[in-house]
């Protein structure tokens, strides 16, 4: 069943109106007996509210606990009928299953939170929670807390909440999940996976176009038993840059990396951005990476304390033209491959040009080992860092360190502090 209550109010902050419970929509997105009650308005009031009526915006809160659906479903309208402006695609809340039982959709579908569906327009504040019960039979799958697809539209402050799980029968298949995606800016977007064993191809916080992604969250939660097969990414912009964005992983595995911030802008940045590893396993993980021409990525921050990187390693920052000011953190017992290399700054076209080595540290805060060499192409354990910072007693356990200043000042040296 779906039930869609409409929130909205009037010019008298003290008034609002709701519909009854008893509007309905069936499986095939119809509606049953909707019902409007304006009883509590004042007559002024409610006299203001008919006349602003035509372009009055809903915020809809839907509750689907069963039936079969093969279409798309739409926060913002509160069935598979798709918006036809963004005057109602923010501050929408759609809830997918109780926990035990839920809906089944068929196909390939996306599931939006709120929508503009394509015209102008922004998508904010809305929720899309995903609980057990839940299952897709599809081979593409996609999850948006809010998507605002225009070339100038925005995604901000939307959620995508995984509680219980989600039933895939379709092997080998697709599913993304997005906390905001626009052709603008995203911001402040998260995406939170609490607990069950679904699989995921890729997650981002935010995902912008030609706008900066800023200050988006990604979480995969210590009762989190899944795979994602590819990236994990905070926030992520093909034009713009991508600062201030997280990425904790406490459980689950990703095949690939995590990124906090990813840029491929040219002359953006991915600054910042932070990453922390408490469980779990991930192929390697970096800060902030700036992937376009000029690119930098700077004060960046990456922290493990637990879990295993299975991979190639652990970089504060990378950027085309350079990664300056980056913090990396070892403490607890987490396990580090022996191909895994340590890069405070890391450059990814090998030209030998751009800073990679000024105001990088690497934080040392237990006896975990970083081997003596890292891959093939990079032959230091530890490198492109200023400084070393012991935060423990005992021996360093650092197989290498590379001394080399990557374009830092000349005279710079490698910086020890075992004063912690």
């Amino acid at each position: 069943m779906l039930t869609t209550f409409a929130l909205g109010f009037s010019e008298n902050a003290q008034t609002i109106f709701t519909n009854t419970p008893d509007s309905v929509y069936g499986p095939d997105s119809s509606r049953i007996s909707p019902s409007y009650s304006f009883a509590h308005l004042k007559p002024l009031a409610l006299s203001l509210f008919l006349a602003l009526a035509p372009a009055a915006a809903f915020a809809l809160d839907t509750q689907i606990s069963g039936g079969s659906y093969a279409a798309d479903l739409y926060g913002n309208t509160g069935s598979t009928t798709p918006p036809v402006d963004a005057s109602n695609a923010s501050n929408n809340t759609l809830t997918l299953g109780t926990g035990s039982t839920g809906p089944t959709f068929t196909g390939d579908r996306r599931i939006y939170g709120g929508s503009t569906n394509g015209t102008s327009g922004d998508a904010n504040g809305n929720t899309l929670t995903v609980n057990g019960g839940t299952s897709f039979d599809g081979s593409y799958n996609f999850f948006y807390g809010g998507q605002a697809d225009a070339t100038s539209g925005s995604a901000s402050n939307n959620v995508v909440a995984v509680q219980d799980g989600v039933t895939q029968s379709a092997v080998g298949g697709v599913f993304h999940l997005y906390g905001g995606q626009a052709g603008g800016m995203t911001s402040g977007n998260t995406v939170t996976v609490s607990n069950g064993n679904a699989t995921f191809t890729s997650i981002y916080g935010g995902d912008s176009g030609t706008g900066d992604a800023l200050s988006n969250a990604v979480t995969l939660g210590a009762s989190y038993t899944g795979t994602v097969n590819s990236s994990v990414y905070g926030g992520s912009s093909i034009s713009g840059s991508a600062d201030r964005n997280s990425v904790k992983l406490a459980s689950g595995t990703v095949l690939d990396g995590i990124i906090g911030g990813n840029s491929h802008g040219a002359n953006q940045t991915a600054s910042l951005n932070i990453v922390t590893v408490t469980g779990g396993s991930v192929w390697g993980v970096a800060g902030g990476q700036a992937l376009g021409t000029g690119g930098m990525a700077n004060g960046n921050s990456v922290e493990i304390t637990g879990g295993s990187i299975i991979g190639d390693g652990i970089v504060g920052g990378a950027g085309f033209g350079g990664a300056t000011n980056n913090t990396v953190t070892l403490g607890g017992s987490p396990t580090l491959a022996a191909t895994a290399i340590l890069a405070g700054g890391f450059d990814p076209t090998a030209s030998g040009t751009g800073d990679y080595f000024t105001g990088n540290t690497l934080v040392k805060n237990s006896g975990v080992t970083i081997a003596a060499s890292g891959t093939t192409a990079n032959t230091f354990g530890a490198q492109n860092f200023e400084t070393v910072r012991f935060g423990y007693s005992g021996d360093a356990n650092i197989g290498s360190l590379d001394t080399t200043v990557r374009g830092g000042a000349p005279g710079s040296l490698v910086k020890l502090d075992t004063q912690g």
